[in-house]
């Protein structure tokens, strides 16, 4: 009879023994898929990561075209002024004295700076 109660036990730690194992194997592979998922969020993380850094790059070089564009149309503009300055001063000084002031007789370089100002303004 003892040999017979030591055969019991025996079987119901064996069970409880595979019941322990199957439960650790179960929670083995509850931690791998969620390894598994984690990885997988990871990956989509650095992925939106890359196209945040692509449009920033994006934005930064239109930033910067914007703001050559921006000097190059004030330098425009200056120019502008500068020759409506040189244009108001040869009417003054040719009512006045008759004559036209030197280095404003070429009426090309008003033109030319208008259309440099003009192709500025659709680049």
């Amino acid at each position: 009879e003892e040999v017979r109660s030591l055969a019991a036990k025996s079987a119901a730690a064996a069970a409880e023994t595979a019941e322990l194992i199957e439960a650790s194997i179960g929670k083995v592979n509850a931690g791998s898929k969620i390894a598994d998922d984690t990885a997988k969020a990871m990956d989509a993380i650095a992925k939106v990561v890359q196209q945040s850094e692509v449009i920033i790059n994006g934005i930064a070089e239109s930033s910067n075209y914007q703001a050559t564009a921006v000097a190059q149309i004030e330098q425009a503009i200056s120019q502008v002024s500068q020759v409506v300055q040189l244009r108001n001063q040869r009417g003054m000084c040719g009512s006045q004295r008759g004559t036209v002031q030197p280095g404003i007789q070429n009426e090309g370089n008003a033109f030319h700076l208008q259309f440099r100002f003009r192709k500025l303004l659709f680049l």
